[in-house]
């Protein structure tokens, strides 16, 4: 559905803590909860090293192929600094980057954050163990995090092509640093949990994951045993691009039942709006023209409606100034058609939206833009 040029590395300060916490986490994580749940993972943002050796364990559960980001605070300069070995299943996961993200402070000493990308490749159970200590010291750790990270193994491929999966497509609009959430209906007690691929974690950063009882709504901690409610996800959006987001239902014998899908666009408070008019017979390719200027940076595009018009490609091959993007119109009906453009060397310099209402009739595509 969209295009993206390129993506850069957003800078993530808090800590993603998901699992199941208490206000003094020891020992296996309740297997009898989602093990995603991060709803008091704020309490471990700050700790004083100087206290007695924390130690928490969390969960966490990917896709064959999708990746979970976990981000802990670091102060190099107190001489301490998290170290990692895997246990369990270590050919399960692997953990494709390993990165010290300095802080946004000028401040001397100022704490900046570990940050390790942790990817699914195969089915199993592996468990990472993070200490936080000096290297040259014995028993010098004062942090110790256990994290469970559970791979389940997802054939997107059968599940495109499998008749009897539920597949939704949604699309959410959110502004750049705002907070977004997506609310799917859970019971935890049948047994069956939503499974997250997120396509971009360092971008679409993931604040929380909390399951609210639907007879206790006010209050979580007095949940009713085998009573339904929702799981919620917080993310933090910190890079205007376009990311896709999908939530697999999944059975106790890891059987996928059901797929949400949702396209998420991260935009400008101050992106700019335009307008045209464009028209097209039934049948024939609706064809639409944008210059393309050497601070270019990519695109999206969002169709509301696919079965009225779909999307057919994208060239600039006869004209290295201009992007022309290819539509067909399939059915008569409404659709709404927007464009995103990114500019500059970092996605967040300039965005450019182009939004078009498409009427397709039996004999003429008219198109009317509007803001």
């Amino acid at each position: 559905m969209y295009k993206k040029l390129f993506a850069v590395l957003a800078v993530i300060l808090a800590i993603l803590v998901s699992g199941c916490v208490t206000e003094q986490p020891t020992g296996e994580i309740n297997q009898s909860t989602n093990p995603d749940d991060t709803s008091n993972s704020s309490k471990y943002s700050e700790v004083n090293i100087t206290q007695h050796v924390e130690t928490m364990t969390f969960g966490k559960t990917i896709p064959t192929l999708g990746k979970t980001l976990i981000n802990l605070k670091e102060n190099p300069s107190t001489g301490y600094g998290w170290n990692y070995t895997i246990e369990g299943d270590k050919d399960a996961i692997e953990i494709i980057e390993d990165k010290y993200i300095a802080p946004e402070s000028d401040l001397d000493g100022a704490p900046g954050t570990r940050s390790f990308l942790i990817e699914g490749k195969k089915a199993g159970q592996a468990k990472i163990i993070f200490k936080y200590e000096r290297n040259w010291e014995n028993n010098s750790e004062v942090k110790e995090y256990t994290c469970i990270v559970n791979v389940i193994k997802i054939d997107r491929y059968e599940i495109s092509k499998n008749p009897n999966i539920t597949r939704n497509y949604n699309t959410k609009v959110v502004l750049l640093n705002d907070e977004m959430q997506v609310s799917l209906p859970e019971n935890p007690s049948t047994g069956y949990k939503w499974v997250v691929d997120n396509g971009a974690p360092k971008i679409l950063e993931l604040v929380s994951s909390k399951f609210i009882n639907e007879k206790n709504a006010e209050d979580t901690k007095d949940v009713v045993v085998g009573a339904g409610g929702n799981r919620i996800w917080t993310y933090k959006c910190s890079e205007s691009v376009t990311v896709r987001l999908t939530y697999y239902l999944v059975s106790p014998a890891n059987e996928v039942t059901q797929v949400e899908y949702y396209d998420v666009y991260i935009d400008l408070k101050d992106a700019e709006k335009v307008a045209e008019n464009k028209s097209v017979k039934v049948g024939e390719e609706l064809s639409i023209t944008h210059a393309m200027p050497k601070n270019y940076a990519g695109y999206a595009i969002e169709i509301s409606n696919k079965e009225v018009l779909n999307f057919e490609t994208v060239s600039n091959a006869d004209d290295e100034l201009n992007i022309t993007w290819i539509f067909n119109a399939t059915k008569a009906g409404d659709s709404k058609l927007i464009i995103r453009e990114y500019f500059g060397e970092e996605n967040t310099d300039a965005e450019k939206i182009t939004t078009y209402n498409v009427k397709v009739e039996d004999d003429v595509v008219s198109v009317i833009s509007s803001n």
